[in-house]
């Protein structure tokens, strides 16, 4: 099964309600032609809050203008 679309699978490091070793091991079950991961550095659960939103948000946006352009 490939994607048509491109998906973005973001995770803190620091998240405790969902390990990030789950993803990473539902990751490698997928085909990854349009699968992109990005581990946020001291995040927790919701990466695009506090003070790991900057980082996040400048991701994001980086991965939309190369992804969607």
């Amino acid at each position: 099964m490939a994607f048509k679309k491109p998906i973005l699978f973001t995770q803190g490091d620091s998240d405790s309600v969902c390990p990030i070793q789950i993803l990473e091991d539902r990751l490698k079950n997928l085909p990854s032609n349009k699968i992109s991961f990005k581990k946020i550095k001291e995040a927790l659960h919701e990466p695009f809050c506090g003070s790991t939103r900057g980082q996040f948000l400048t991701h994001l946006n980086h991965w939309i203008a190369h992804e969607l352009g």
